[in-house]
């Protein structure tokens, strides 16, 4: 219900529905079971979505500590992983969302392959940001890994 809600625009509503779920499933599962994870970062991804980073980052980290320690390669891990490095992009904290993206990058290219097309959206989120960084200069902020070796690279040139 929350998801559609939030579908629809209804975010005041979604973001109550989400809270709800919290509630009922922290209690009914644990505040460190994996569904309790996902709706953290469902929650999370709303308020992302509503550019209100400061109340997204708690949650966003909450559920990928969760994820870490139950689903370390878990897709939801990498989604989680991707969410939080977009937030850090957008926030221009570019050598913490490096090496998130780095990390759902591996994490969608081992589940997923490289030419699927979310482990290519992780992919060119990371070169935009390496190109927003270069044009603002915070290139030096960025690790080492900035760049992906050939491993890491979509097969389709990306």
């Amino acid at each position: 219900m929350a998801y559609l809600a939030e579908c629809h625009g209804h975010y005041q509503e979604a973001e109550r529905l989400y809270y709800q779920s919290l509630a009922l499933r922290t209690q009914e599962l644990g505040q460190h079971h994996p569904e309790v994870a996902i709706i953290l970062s469902d929650l999370g991804s709303l308020y992302c979505l509503q550019s209100r980073y400061a109340k997204a980052e708690p949650l966003l980290r909450r559920a990928l500590a969760i994820k870490r320690r139950t689903e370390p390669t878990h897709l939801d891990t990498g989604h989680t992983l991707y969410q939080l490095a977009k937030l850090y992009k957008q926030k221009e904290k570019y050598s913490k969302a490096d090496s998130l993206f780095q990390q759902s990058l591996a994490i969608f290219r081992q589940q997923l392959g490289p030419e699927h097309p979310k482990t290519q959206a992780v992919y060119s989120d990371l070169m935009t940001m390496v190109v927003t960084a270069i044009e603002v200069g915070k290139f030096v902020e960025l690790s080492m890994t900035a760049l992906p070796s050939a491993k890491n690279k979509p097969s389709s040139g990306l």
